[in-house]
C-alpha cells in the first residue's frame, strides 16, 4: 500500500541510534555558560505536527491558501498560549489543515531538526499521523515522502537523526 521511499529504506537501515550518540561524542564537549560540560541530546516521542511554531504555520498556511484564526505572528503566537486541552486540540487541528504537501510534511521535520539541534540533540524520535491529511485528501505516499525524505534532510543539513513513528489512531 505505502512502497517505501529511497530515503525510508535508508532510515529502516540506519545505525543504531548508539551510534549517533558516540559518532558526536568523539568531537570536543562544549561547554554551558557556567563552563558545565553538555552532552549530545535524544529527543523521544516529539510529535512533529506540534512543533510547527507560529512564523513557519503562517508561510505554510499562505503558501496553501489556508485561512487561520489569526494572520500574524503575534496573533498566532498569542493563539499558541493554550487555555486548556480542548484548545490545544483547536490549534493542533488548525496546523494540520495547513499541511498540504510533500513539501510542508518535509519542512516540518528539517524545521525541528533545526530547532532541536539548536538544544543539543542529535537524533529524535519524531511521531506523525498520516491519517489526518490523508483524512483531508492527501496521497498517503506525498504524506511518507515528505516526512522521509524530511528525516534525511534533518541528517545531512543539520546532523540529527529522525527517527519516524506513524500514529495511526483508531477509532
Amino acid at each position: 500500500m505505502f512502497p517505501p521511499r529511497s530515503s525510508c529504506r535508508e532510515l529502516a537501515t540506519a545505525p543504531p541510534i548508539e551510534e549517533a550518540l558516540t559518532s558526536h561524542v568523539a568531537v570536543p564537549v562544549p561547554a554551558d555558560a557556567a563552563g558545565a560540560r553538555t552532552f549530545p541530546k535524544i529527543e523521544l516521542h516529539v510529535h512533529l505536527e506540534g512543533t510547527v511554531r507560529a512564523p513557519t504555520l503562517l508561510q505554510i498556511a499562505r503558501r496553501n491558501s489556508v485561512p487561520l484564526p489569526a494572520d500574524s505572528v503575534a496573533g498566532l503566537d498569542e493563539l499558541y498560549r493554550f487555555r486548556d486541552f480542548a484548545h490545544f486540540l483547536d490549534m493542533w487541528l488548525a496546523t494540520t489543515a495547513t499541511l498540504r504537501t510533500e513539501r510542508d510534511f518535509r519542512q516540518v521535520v528539517v524545521d525541528y531538526a533545526a530547532e532541536a539541534a539548536s538544544h543539543g540533540a542529535v537524533c529524535v524520535e519524531g511521531i506523525f499521523t498520516p491519517a489526518e491529511p490523508a483524512a483531508r485528501g492527501c496521497d498517503w505516499d506525498e504524506v511518507f515522502t515528505g516526512y522521509c525524505d524530511g528525516a534525511q534532510q534533518a541528517t545531512e543539513q543539520h546532523g540529527v537523526q529522525v527517527r519516524l513513528t506513524p500514529d495511526i489512531p483508531g477509532g
